[in-house]
């Protein structure tokens, strides 16, 4: 099973045999395999993140991953708190919850298919806009950052579960996607709608018409399905936005009479479709890539770090501990007691997040030029303040799915000893603007007035959604 390949990562072994320790480790009871408790960036500065276990993992430890277990499909379920991410998983994985009972998902869980899905992980992570105290607020802005960053790195597809649809929910939608388009692969990209206060067929329909047909141009489409040997259909809706394929499935209040007509069918449609693509594999190293991609983005997260700590930079990145189940910084691996001497080390003040606070798109606190970006159901207006450049300074690429402009701020040849202020901050800039709807690039237009420049665009043909 893939749990096997993902618990081969973890670093506490027995030093004659290999065998991992699992006394080590805390134990919960809950459906996650393995918990990589980062709950916020701050915790780096004494005892990192603990990594936590799931109870009677024995038995699937002493299994030996074979080539069908060490890759397969990375499944992201991103959404905001308190939607039902846990809910969608417990039923995708065949787990049943006690009533009532309410789960905290800490930092990223990460839990294997199941006997019937031996080749899919899923990855959740704690839910965006969960509460915490206002002094820990900007550690934990950037921690959740952090995570969606990881795992929809980390992921083939990405579920994204929402409610009854807010504007909230659509922001996030939008800037997920806008995040996935400078990924270096294609995401796949599934929106689970949990109505899990509706409890009739008719109400269902209601919503569909309203929040996902009207609201996201969705088209009904019918699938069919193999299920235990058996063909099946499923009703799902599909969209299109920023070039993705978006698929729509519905859930009901669990039990009621719309969760008859529509949920066992939409777990098994979902399932479906992340078992088809073969190109969707990922290896199930999921640990060691983890920490890789985290290492990359620390030093920018967190800036340079105070010249009297008398450290190297590179001493900004991650291990797992020497010996206790914790990932911590590489100066701190052989420490026994990880909450004396706390690093020093602070947030950087350079941190720029997207317009709906999910993602840092700038962590090097660059100067970029000011746009507006208007659409309609016809086409795209874009209005960029580019004051100051010269013809031939800027280098701008259009493409159907955005547009990419590269340039450089220069200082004006001002050489001043002492700077008293700077709004604009001098040097090399890229601006990337994914477009949500493909346009038609032989009707772009461009015109430049007064260090303004204004772009024009008729979208593409929308039709041919599958």
């Amino acid at each position: 099973m893939a749990v096997a390949t993902i618990l081969s990562d973890l670093a506490l072994r027995d030093k004659d045999n290999g065998t991992l320790l699992l006394a080590k480790y805390r134990q919960h009871d809950l459906l996650y395999d393995v918990i990589i408790g980062i709950n916020s960036l701050e915790d780096l500065k004494t005892c990192g993140w603990e990594i936590i276990l799931k109870k009677n993992e024995q038995k699937r430890v002493l299994q030996e991953p074979t080539s069908t277990t060490t890759d397969g499909v990375t499944v992201a379920i991103l959404g905001a708190y308190n939607r039902g991410k846990i809910f969608l998983l417990s039923k995708l994985c065949n787990v049943v919850f006690p009533h009532n009972h309410l789960i905290h998902t800490e930092g990223i869980s990460i839990t294997a298919g199941g006997k019937e899905y031996i080749d899919i992980v899923f990855m959740d992570t704690a839910g965006t806009d969960t509460p915490v105290t206002s002094e820990k607020l900007a550690h934990q802005r950037a921690t959740e950052a952090l995570l969606r960053e990881v795992v929809v790195h980390l992921s083939s597809f990405i579920i994204i579960v929402v409610n009854r649809l807010r504007a909230t929910d659509q922001v996030y939608i939008d800037k997920v996607l806008e995040h996935c388009k400078y990924q270096d692969d294609r995401k796949r990209i599934i929106i689970v709608h949990n109505l899990d206060d509706i409890e009739t067929a008719a109400d269902v329909n209601k919503i569909i018409e309203e929040e996902i047909m009207l609201t996201f141009s969705a088209l009904r489409l019918e699938k069919q399905f193999r299920v235990n040997g058996k063909i099946t259909s499923t009703l799902c809706y599909a969209s299109k936005l920023y070039n993705f394929q978006l698929n729509h499935f519905i859930l009901a209040k669990d039990g009621s009479q719309a969760a008859n007509v529509w949920n066992q069918k939409s777990l098994d449609g979902i399932m479906n479709i992340l078992q088809v693509p073969t190109e969707a594999k990922r290896s199930f190293h999921i640990v060691t890539a983890m920490l890789t991609f985290i290492n990359t983005r620390l030093i920018q997260l967190f800036g340079k770090k105070p010249a009297e700590s008398g450290d190297d930079q590179d001493d900004l990145q991650i291990v797992q501990h020497d010996s206790q189940p914790y990932i911590v910084l590489c100066s701190r691996k052989h420490l026994p007691e990880l909450m004396k001497d706390p690093h020093p080390m602070e947030l950087s003040g350079k941190l720029v997040y997207d317009d709906g606070g999910y993602f840092i798109k700038n962590t090097g606190g660059l100067w970029e030029p000011r746009i507006n970006f208007y659409e309609n159901k016809d086409g795209i207006r874009l209005f960029l303040e580019l004051s100051g450049f010269k013809k031939g300074e800027l280098d701008t690429a259009i493409a159907e799915t955005g547009i990419t402009i590269n340039g450089s701020r220069n200082d004006f040849g001002v050489q001043a000893v002492d700077i008293i202020h700077i709004s604009q901050i001098p040097g090399k800039f890229t601006l990337n603007i994914p477009f949500k709807h493909a346009v038609d690039v032989s009707t772009v237009k461009s015109e430049r007035h007064e260090g303004i420049i204004y772009i024009t665009a008729l979208k593409k043909n929308l039709d041919g959604l599958k």
